[in-house]
C-alpha cells in the first residue's frame, strides 16, 4: 500500500502504533496532489506515525479508541469548530495545530482551547512548531520508571516490580537463538518498512550486534529504545515476547552495570528500573 494515498480509515483498519506518538492531519483538502505529498513526507519525516484523514467524523472515531498513546493533532481552520469541542478533553490529545489564512479570525481559540498550540499560517511554522512539540514530548518519555522510587511500598508499586521480576524469570528460560533474534528485527522492519533510517538502523543490527553492545544500542536514538519503552509502559506482553532476545541482552549488561557501579549483590532490580538508569546516559 501506498502510505501516501491511504486516508480516512476505520479503526479497525489501522496498524497498531509500536511507538508513543500519533500524529494525524485532518483536512478536507488532502488528495494526491504535489503539495498534500510534499506535506506528508514532511511529516513522516517528523513522526513515523501519520493518519490522514478528510473526514471529521472518521477522524474523531479513531481518536476515540486510542489508548496507550500521544496524539498530536494537525486540523484545518475549517473543521475546528466541528472537532475541537469532542476531542480537546481526551486525555490522549497532546496538542492541536491549526491551520489557516488568517491567524487573526482564530485567536480567541488558544483562550478556549489551551492544547491548541499554534495557529499557522505557513507550511513552515507548521512544521517547525510540531517539530518542538515532538522533541518536548519525546524527552519527557526519555526517563522512565513505573513507580517513584521513594514510594515504591504502594500496592500498585510492588505489583509492578513482582510482574517484571516474573517476566525476566520467564524470559531467561526461553531460547536465546537467531531465530527469536529475527522475529524481532522483522517485526520491527515491517513497523518501519517506509522509513530508511530507522530500516538502515535495524540492517545494522542484524549484521554486527553482540550482547555486550545492548546499553549502547538502547542509548543511541533507534528503533529499539522507541519501541521497547513503549511496550514496557504499557506491559504489552505480546511485543515485550517479539523483543525477548534483546530485553535478555539488556538486563544482563545492566545488571552487570549495577553490580559495577553500585555494589548491589543478590539484588533482584526490575529492568525498568535499569533501563531508567540507562536513560541518563541519553542526557
Amino acid at each position: 500500500n501506498n502510505r501516501f494515498t491511504e486516508r480516512n480509515r476505520c479503526p479497525a483498519d489501522i496498524e497498531k502504533n509500536l511507538e508513543y506518538i500519533t500524529l494525524i492531519w485532518l483536512d478536507e483538502n488532502i488528495d494526491d496532489s504535489n503539495e498534500s505529498v510534499q506535506m506528508q513526507r514532511l511529516l513522516y519525516k517528523m513522526n513515523n506515525y501519520v493518519l490522514l484523514y478528510t473526514d471529521p467524523h472518521l477522524c474523531i472515531d479513531y481518536i476515540k479508541t486510542i489508548v496507550d498513546e500521544n496524539i498530536i493533532l494537525i486540523i484545518c481552520a475549517s473543521l475546528h469548530e466541528l472537532v475541537l469541542p469532542i476531542i480537546h478533553s481526551l486525555n490522549t490529545v497532546r496538542a492541536v495545530f491549526l491551520t489557516c489564512n488568517d491567524h487573526l479570525k482564530l485567536t480567541s481559540v488558544c483562550s478556549e482551547y489551551p492544547k491548541v498550540a499554534a495557529i499557522c499560517t505557513d507550511q513552515q511554522q507548521l512544521i517547525k512548531s510540531i517539530h518542538g512539540t515532538i522533541q518536548s514530548m519525546s524527552n519527557q518519555t526519555m526517563s522512565f520508571t513505573l513507580f517513584d522510587s521513594n514510594k515504591q511500598n504502594s500496592t500498585r508499586d510492588s505489583a509492578s516490580i513482582l510482574w517484571y521480576r516474573l517476566l525476566i524469570d520467564i524470559l531467561k528460560t526461553l531460547p536465546h537463538t537467531d531465530q527469536s533474534k529475527n522475529e524481532m528485527l522483522d517485526k520491527c522492519a515491517e513497523f518501519y518498512r517506509f522509513n530508511e533510517a530507522e530500516l538502515q538502523k535495524i540492517d545494522m543490527f542484524r549484521t554486527s550486534y553482540t550482547a555486550s553492545k545492548a546499553i549502547e544500542w538502547y542509548t543511541s536514538e533507534c528503533f529499539l529504545y522507541k519501541l521497547l519503552n513503549k511496550a514496557l509502559r504499557t506491559e504489552d506482553i505480546d511485543l515485550l515476547y517479539v523483543f525477548r532476545f534483546y530485553i535478555i541482552d539488556l538486563y544482563s549488561q545492566l545488571e552487570l552495570e549495577h553490580h559495577k557501579q553500585f555494589r548491589i549483590n543478590n539484588n533482584w532490580d526490575k529492568l525498568i528500573v535499569a533501563i531508567s538508569w540507562a536513560s541518563n546516559f541519553k542526557r
